[in-house]
């Protein structure tokens, strides 16, 4: 008898790998404190603020593709990323 495959099976997991609050929080532990919007720029490498959405995602990925822990980054870096990218985003595109 063959097993059915079950997708719910899978949707069950809670663990805090998974979680997207989980990792906001994590990030906000490590950062420590908001970013201004001027200290966003320089995080993600801008000199001026983005016209585009596109402008500020392409300069999120160049910056975290550096920073991430994976590539020789470390935690802190990436969540500093994040968080500038989260702050430009709300400050110019919302």
């Amino acid at each position: 008898m063959v097993k059915k495959f079950d997708i719910n099976r899978y949707k069950k997991h809670t663990g805090e790998r998974g979680s997207p609050e989980a990792w906001k929080s994590k990030a906000e532990r490590l950062l420590g404190r908001v970013l201004s919007v001027d200290e966003s720029l320089v995080v993600l490498g801008l000199r001026a603020p983005p016209t585009t959405l596109l402008e500020l995602k392409k300069a999120y990925h160049k910056a975290i593709m550096v920073a991430h822990p994976d590539r020789g980054g470390s935690a802190e870096q990436a969540a500093n990323n994040n968080k500038a990218y989260e702050n430009l985003v709300k400050t110019y595109f919302s």
